[in-house]
């Protein structure tokens, strides 16, 4: 029992070397893989259009305080993505040329870019006696935070923001005077406009201890919309098919991180003695 006691108190002095207690600052970065659009089609012969994964990012700042060894709160700021999409469109091309081939036309990529709060709590724990640490964190993430001061001020022009696509084709082949018909509409929107709206944030990975205690951080990150983020529908109007969009800005992507430790006088002091 006592042999025991000692392995682990000698183990648990060699751990505590390598956490990282103490405020830190640092710049982040992520790239991110967004869900679908949803798509119900209700009338009509004409395939809905495919919705593809979107391909967003975020980037800013972060302080964060580390304490008890084991756990830290950090609070972030950034800007980057809240929806994104990618999407292509069923297009009779025989029905309005004698020579034409029906097929998925690629059309524009849309996203709309945000200023985020991000604020976690973390649990982190070094892999033995390296400079390796696991770390995880769950939280919120506050969306549209200076925009929803303009908003406040201004609700006239900050009332809501709308994606639309309009797609014209020549209404008969043979008209040498060009007229042009609506072939495809598409309209998404968020009728809250810039109102604060909070996602639940999770992270998984790990952190690399730097000399001096500062950190690099890789992690997977995770974003979960429990409201849509926007709502909407399309239609073919010369075919009488429409059918309903809405999205929700769940995404799954990579975070790398830079923090700079702010070293306490004994943890200097520590590392005085360390080094002589």
């Amino acid at each position: 029992m006592f042999l025991a006691f000692l392995t682990f108190s000698s183990l648990a002095q060699s751990l505590s070397d390598n956490y990282c207690n103490g405020l830190h600052l640092g710049l982040t970065g992520s790239g991110n893989l967004a869900q679908k659009i949803n798509v119900n089609q209700y009338s009509g012969s004409f395939p809905a259009p495919i919705y593809k994964n979107g391909i967003g990012w975020n980037a800013g700042a972060e302080l964060s305080y580390h304490f008890y060894n084991y756990f830290g709160i950090s609070m972030g700021f950034s800007y980057g993505t809240i929806c994104q999409y990618r999407f292509s469109v069923f297009t009779p091309f025989s029905r309005y040329f004698s020579d034409g081939h029906d097929r998925y036309d690629n059309k524009k990529n849309y996203c709309v870019k945000r200023f985020q709060i991000p604020i976690r709590l973390e649990f982190h724990i070094p892999f033995r006696q390296s400079k390796w640490m696991f770390y995880s964190s769950v939280g919120i993430n506050l969306q549209n935070t200076l925009e929803s001061i303009g908003y406040a001020l201004h609700k006239e022009d900050y009332y809501s923001f709308l994606l639309s696509t309009d797609i014209y084709m020549m209404a008969d082949e043979s008209d040498d005077t060009g007229e042009m018909e609506l072939f495809y509409k598409d309209i998404l929107q968020n009728n809250e406009g810039y109102k604060i709206r909070t996602d639940m944030t999770m992270n998984m990975g790990i952190y690399y201890r730097l000399p001096f205690s500062s950190l690099i951080r890789a992690s997977i990150c995770m974003n979960f919309s429990f409201k849509e983020q926007l709502s909407g529908y399309y239609e073919f109007p010369a075919d009488n098919t429409y059918g309903t969009l809405s999205y929700l800005h769940n995404y799954i992507g990579l975070e790398l991180a830079y923090l700079y430790c702010f070293r306490t006088k004994a943890q200097k002091a520590k590392s005085l003695l360390d080094k002589n």
